[in-house]
């Protein structure tokens, strides 16, 4: 159009409409449209409309899942519905641990950072692979049995639940050394969490963490680690039967 002509209501309307119109002696039509193939191809917007999305999902805590079901951070407390903890591989996610977990978008599994969508999935009962192939599914309890609030472990055909490991790790005998370092109540509740206690500037998991945490010696590149010592770490701890 040239750049002095205005059009003005039913010229402007027609020219919208996708008709001509007549002004200052001009017929001045509308020209067809081009069709342009792959727009967003030959723009390369094809990456950044992908990225948008996925920061949109993202910032607002919500994920597709493959089967088309919306997930977001309100819905993941649903995992707790029947229980106050599940289990994946060795160790156990807790109510507690939600909080920090809808921070980070991440659960910690063992020597895994699982997150973004792959933790939106475990939460929901998918099977999420690794990317050294291992996959871990959740177990989670159901409405008739709770396997996992109690944070039990079966060991040698006897079941150990947390309260046994507290009951355990009382003062004076709240602290047991293994190759010089003093492993104490917090840090075997810890490890009785998550599946896995460090020893000797090793991570000592599953059955052997299991052990460790019941003050048995367990085998660490081939070499028998036993428990030395025990003792307590409270400096106000007074034995009343010495009186």
């Amino acid at each position: 159009m040239e750049p002095g002509i205005e059009l003005c209501d039913e010229q402007a309307i027609n020219m919208f409409l996708g008709k001509c119109t007549h002004t200052d002696s001009f017929k001045i039509c509308p020209s067809d449209p081009i069709v342009v193939e792959h727009l967003e191809s030959v723009h390369g917007d094809d990456h950044h409309h992908s990225e948008t999305i996925h920061a949109t999902e993202t910032h607002t805590g919500c994920y597709k899942g493959k089967h088309g079901q919306l997930m977001c951070k309100s819905d993941l407390g649903r995992a707790f519905e029947h229980g106050s903890c599940f289990k994946v591989d060795h160790r156990f996610v807790c109510e507690e641990d939600l909080d920090h977990i809808k921070e980070t978008e991440c659960a910690d599994i063992g020597n895994y950072a699982v997150c973004g969508l792959d933790m939106y999935n475990l939460f929901h009962g998918e099977p999420v692979k690794m990317s050294d192939g291992h996959d871990l599914i959740a177990e989670f309890p159901t409405a008739e049995h709770d396997p996992h609030s109690g944070l039990c472990r079966k060991h040698q055909d006897i079941e150990f639940c947390l309260e046994n490991i507290l009951d355990l790790y009382k003062a004076p005998h709240d602290c047991v050394m293994f190759s010089g370092e003093w492993l104490c109540q917090d840090e075997m509740v810890h490890a009785w969490k998550t599946g896995c206690v460090s020893i000797a500037n090793h991570d000592v998991c599953g059955n052997d963490m299991v052990d460790a945490v019941l003050q048995s010696c367990v085998d660490i590149d081939h070499d028998w680690i036993c428990p030395t010592a025990v003792g307590t770490r409270s400096t106000n701890y007074h034995n009343s039967s010495a009186n």
